[in-house]
């Protein structure tokens, strides 16, 4: 009798759920009130998120609320949730429904900051709280008041820090190989509600952003300026009207004026059949062309007599 033939049979691998490896479990927390001083109820839970989906507030509040809550938590104020950062026990509490909240909420997560969500308690009053309805908007009000304070506080510190410059007057960041991002209002708020030090992980100031302000790209032979002293490859832009003067033009590149016994002339090139030109002529009439390269050089104005009259 022939024996049976035995078969090995392996069992497939089990599949990765590669959205399961990007989920981010985030602490919720409850506190009995909005306005402080407010008390942390005991409690507390973690949510998971995937944090490229999270697009809006209502991808927050969804899985909030599709959770069961720790018992202590109560009946919880429906479309009010806030996010903490976990640096102080009295850290501030910013509306996650605010403007650019959400995208500094989850830029500040994946920078790995220490971020917890807030929910809050609803009123065990709320029925008979209609006739305060007027001081409940004043006192929200104060509150966002003082959280605007706040962010306020941590741009100044912001600007403060920031590298000097004289290309942009509201501050900028500067790379090591000498390119500018330029600040505004706006970016510099997103940063004050994520860090006050580091600049955040977000598309705003990724580096492909930065620029080499005009004045201080990398240097080229295209215009020049001579001191006494040495030389030295220099070059800018600057944007003229119709009617500025050649002497306008180096009152603006030498507000200090030129060394005694010497004067600055602007010149076609710094070659021996370069043209001079004199002062008090409208450059407009001089150059023609929309831009133009000139090179500025710098001379004696002492004569000897003697020797002119030789």
């Amino acid at each position: 009798m022939k024996e049976p033939e035995i078969i090995n049979v392996r069992e497939p691998k089990p599949e990765i759920d590669t959205k399961e490896s990007n989920i981010t479990f985030i602490t919720l927390v409850c506190y009995d009130r909005f306005e402080k001083p407010h008390k942390k109820l005991d409690g507390a839970l973690a949510i998971p998120y995937i944090l490229d989906d999270v697009k809006n507030f209502g991808n927050i509040e969804e899985e909030i609320l599709s959770r069961t809550l720790p018992e202590q938590c109560g009946k919880i104020k429906l479309g009010h949730i806030c996010y903490q950062v976990l640096n102080t026990s009295k850290a501030d509490h910013y509306d996650l429904k605010a403007d650019g909240a959400i995208t500094a909420f989850i830029a500040g997560i994946k920078n790995k900051k220490k971020f917890q969500l807030c929910i809050y308690q609803e009123s065990e009053s709320q029925e008979s709280n209609e006739f305060n309805k007027a001081n409940k908007r004043i006192r929200t009000l104060e509150t966002e008041s003082e959280t605007i304070n706040t962010i306020n506080t941590i741009k100044k510190s912001i600007y403060e820090n920031l590298p000097s410059c004289d290309t942009h007057i509201q501050g900028c960041l500067i790379s090591e190989d000498g390119r500018h991002l330029k600040l505004d209002g706006d970016i510099v708020t997103l940063w004050a509600r994520v860090d006050e030090k580091t600049p955040p992980n977000i598309p705003h100031f990724d580096k492909t952003k930065y620029r080499y302000p005009i004045s201080k790209r990398p240097l080229n032979n295209n215009s020049t300026i001579l001191n006494e002293a040495n030389s030295m490859n220099y070059s800018t832009s600057i944007l003229h009207a119709n009617s500025i003067l050649t002497t306008d033009l180096l009152a603006y590149i030498f507000p200090k004026g030129s060394p005694n016994g010497k004067r600055f002339v602007i010149k076609s090139s710094l070659d021996i059949s370069g043209k001079n030109y004199l002062s008090e002529q409208v450059i407009s009439k001089l150059f023609t062309d929309e831009h133009v390269n000139i090179w500025i050089d710098i001379e004696n104005i002492d004569v000897n007599y003697d020797e002119l009259f030789d």
